[in-house]
């Protein structure tokens, strides 16, 4: 019961501050959820959570990473120092003991936790079964706290897809339906950036509406439509593109904006002209 929660946020916290709680040599702990090819933080104890949450690492990087691709524990007796550890949060708080296990439901791994030392470089037997047990029993309830935010989600996206296909029959001005259809996704999606880009005849692509960005883009700033950017690549494909670590994207270049911005991932999707499968309008 002390572990009930409303949402997984709040569960993932709770459960490691009945970790702190019940165990004296545990100074730091982390849980990260697996999105795609990614680990991503989603709670913390001993750092400063806000700038932890959130965070992220490639499955097989890291100590987080390599537990993992490998689907087995792994303890290192000086985090801050070890080359393993990639983590700014673990070397910049000095941690010395860290130990770290998979969560795995049946054969997927769902996320790993991880415990850390200030003091110890080690952790007892009993300090490892703790965290297995607790990582055993929440294993379950995170992948249901899982199931139900995915649920949730497609609900709000039907219920917002549905509101916005009766706006359209309202809105004959071509501009309003684009500003309100990049609305729509970010609110939808809950992303922080989107936008609209108008393939025109010159072979540019500029921006219609954005959400995020500054509005001073709209209608002055322009991409080339080739294959350099991911919004002239997306056209020229005439499919759904996904982009799951920009660090890390070889087939097109980004601008410093997604850089000064932080931005590590997105998808974008070919808008095609009504009754016309084959002609492209422009990007979302």
């Amino acid at each position: 019961a002390a572990l009930e929660a409303r949402n997984l946020d709040e569960f993932l916290q709770r459960l490691l501050r009945v970790l702190l709680e019940t165990t004296a040599a545990v100074d730091t702990a982390t849980i990260l959820l697996r999105q795609g090819e990614m680990l991503v933080v989603r709670a913390s104890v001993g750092f400063d959570t806000e700038a932890v949450t959130g965070s992220s690492l490639r499955i097989g990087e890291g100590f987080a990473g390599t537990i993992a691709k490998t689907k087995r524990p792994l303890t290192l007796r000086s985090a801050a120092t070890d080359p393993l550890v990639i983590s700014p949060f673990l070397r910049a708080k000095g941690v010395k003991g860290i130990y770290g296990l998979p969560l795995i439901d049946g054969e997927d791994v769902i996320g790993v936790a991880h415990m850390g030392s200030l003091t110890a470089h080690e952790f007892s037997e009993q300090d490892k079964r703790l965290l297995l047990a607790l990582g055993t029993r929440a294993t379950a309830a995170i992948f249901q706290h899982l199931m139900r935010e995915a649920a949730e989600r497609r609900a709000r996206q039907q219920e917002a897809l549905a509101a916005f296909g009766h706006r359209v029959l309202g809105i004959g001005d071509t501009r309003a339906l684009v500003e309100d259809a990049v609305r729509v996704t970010a609110e939808t999606l809950d992303v922080e950036f989107a936008s609209a880009l108008e393939l025109r005849s010159d072979g540019t692509l500029i921006f219609e509406a954005v959400h995020g960005w500054d509005r001073v883009m709209v209608r002055t700033v322009a991409v080339p439509a080739n294959d350099e950017s991911q919004a002239g690549y997306t056209v020229n494909r005439n499919q759904p593109i996904v982009v799951e670590d920009m660090q890390r994207e070889e087939r097109f270049r980004f601008s410093a904006q997604f850089n000064d911005r932080q931005i590590r991932s997105g998808i974008s999707v070919p808008i095609r002209m009504p009754g016309q499968p084959e002609t492209t309008y422009g990007v979302l």
